[in-house]
């Protein structure tokens, strides 16, 4: 994303990628006391209202994901810019902030012990396992609203690389360790 926003020194293709090491969705929370319990019921409950969302920066996935939805949805919303989703994460559960796109890995607690309530994922098909919760498109063809982002996936990967100059020794040998890693069933 950060070519699209502003001017870098280097591009994609000055690296040499070893392995993609995390995938990971974007789901839409609200306070897990909210009387918001689906796409359906924010779009309702959003006539004459401003939500205020979080997200960890403008041009970031979720405010990218966030600018999508609420627009396709006619949802009014004032961004409040954090430094990361664990800051997003406690504006909601502490009632300063009323939704946010946050990801499973530092939301998994809080969604398990009833403190955020997931309303949709931003991925084209519902995930092996998120299987109960609908996708953003799913939610919004039930309102009869069509979501031209519908088979985009508003996920994060994280992947290993090292700069293109890497010798193809050392980039194989890392990519031959990398897949025992992933392959353990304790990772």
């Amino acid at each position: 994303m950060q070519p699209l926003l502003k001017e870098l020194d280097y591009t994609i293709e000055d690296f040499k990628f070893i392995s993609s090491i995390v995938y990971n969705p974007l789901l839409l929370v609200v306070d897990g006391k909210s009387n918001i319990n689906s796409v359906q019921d924010l779009i309702n409950e959003s006539e004459g209202k401003t939500f205020k969302v979080g997200h960890p920066g403008v041009g970031t996935v979720n405010d990218i994901a966030h600018e999508a939805f609420f627009n396709t949805a006619g949802i009014k919303v004032t961004n409040v810019p954090f430094k990361a989703n664990n800051e997003s994460i406690a504006a909601i559960i502490g009632g300063h902030i009323d939704i946010a796109a946050v990801h499973p890995m530092e939301s998994a607690e809080y969604i398990q012990n009833g403190q955020l309530k997931v309303l949709g994922i931003f991925t084209p098909e519902r995930l092996e396992l998120f299987q109960d919760t609908p996708t953003i498109a799913e939610e919004l063809e039930r309102a009869e609203i069509d979501f031209e982002f519908k088979d985009y996936d508003f996920s994060a990967w994280y992947y290993l690389a090292v700069p293109k100059d890497t010798p193809d020794e050392i980039v194989t040998t890392l990519r031959d360790n990398m897949k025992k890693v992933l392959a353990d069933p304790d990772f």
